[in-house]
């Protein structure tokens, strides 16, 4: 049975959906596919609700751990005898996880993960053209981070309900001894973490995402890609150009340079399809683009497209979705 090691990161009481969707991957391998068995522990860095914890134990864990930072996280992961180390990809574990990679003898690094069957991981290569499917068979520890929305959620009290009730009722609590972080010989220091002031999802766990291009002219044009995302329940995003123009927020960006998505649809206004772009948004189950180029490359890689005026067939497509 190989021990695996999960890190979640928490914000006001709650663990993202990304981490529930590797734990709900990894109940299916042990009991629905049965191709592996893992004894599985979690850190969480950071507070979470009594309710919280509660749904989080009835993911089959053996021990949850708690940590006040991510420095705590290293001893545990270093010298836990882990076989797999594994986290959803984020701004922190890009910085992280590399740096845990290389304190342990013998370990692997593979990052932005779109598959993990027990025995090999999946992972997009050059900018999304190709997936390459790599074995995990050698000795060592591998640290993985996994892109978001490349798993869905199980309903856990119906999966239990399905797969003999639930076996996660003993799952053990510690608390992690605090490791003071090196803030003097630290290169990067955090010092302010400011809230946005958002009511969606974030971009790169959204379901849904509507993005603008270079054709919304202007920033105020975005307020009708907010009315499309209001009625689809989506988060808005933008292309480079977009934001170069200072049309739409940097944290807005989707793209080689921007975030990394995977939703189960990408509506795509006004963007041309630029390789850059399409790095970022890819693996989007669903794409439907509207474009008043016919030649757009978008068109090359959507699923659905419209050819036509974005100011035109917005209104419609919101009149038509609220009917």
């Amino acid at each position: 049975m190989a021990k695996l090691l999960l890190v979640a990161e928490a914000s006001e009481g709650k663990i993202k959906k990304s981490l529930y969707e590797i734990m709900s991957k990894l109940l299916s391998l042990q009991f629905v596919a049965k191709k592996a068995s893992f004894e599985s522990d979690l850190v969480i860095v950071g507070e979470v609700s009594a309710e919280e914890m509660e749904r989080i134990k009835r993911f089959n864990l053996s021990t949850i751990f708690q940590a006040k930072n991510l420095q705590s996280v290293r001893p545990l992961a270093v010298d836990g005898n882990y076989k797999y180390v594994m986290a959803p990809v984020s701004t922190s574990n890009k910085d992280f996880f590399p740096v845990l990679a290389v304190s342990v003898n013998n370990a692997t690094m593979v990052s932005d993960v779109v598959d993990f069957d027990g025995a090999n991981v999946s992972k997009p290569l050059f900018a999304g053209k190709a997936i390459s499917k790599i074995p995990l068979s050698k000795r060592g520890t591998y640290f993985i981070t996994v892109r978001p929305n490349s798993f869905g959620v199980l309903d856990v009290e119906q999966f239990w309900k399905e797969n003999g009730g639930a076996t996660a009722v003993n799952t053990k609590v510690e608390a992690v001894t605090q490791v003071a972080s090196s803030d003097a010989n630290a290169r990067v220091q955090v010092k302010e973490v400011v809230k946005a002031m958002k009511s969606r999802a974030d971009l790169s766990e959204a379901n849904i995402i509507v993005s603008g291009g270079r054709a919304m002219k202007c920033k105020e044009n975005f307020q009708l890609l907010e009315e499309l995302a209001n009625v689809l329940g989506a988060t808005v995003g933008a292309s480079r150009a977009a934001v170069d123009a200072g049309y739409a927020l940097p944290a807005m960006q989707v793209g080689q340079t921007g975030k990394t998505v995977s939703p189960s649809l990408y509506v795509a206004c006004g963007i041309s399809g630029a390789i850059q772009h399409l790095a970022g948004m890819r693996t989007s189950k669903i794409i439907f683009a509207i474009n008043s180029d016919p030649n757009a490359p978008i068109f090359s890689k959507a699923d659905y497209g419209i050819v036509g005026d974005l100011y035109k067939v917005i209104p419609m497509l919101i009149e038509e979705l609220k009917a």
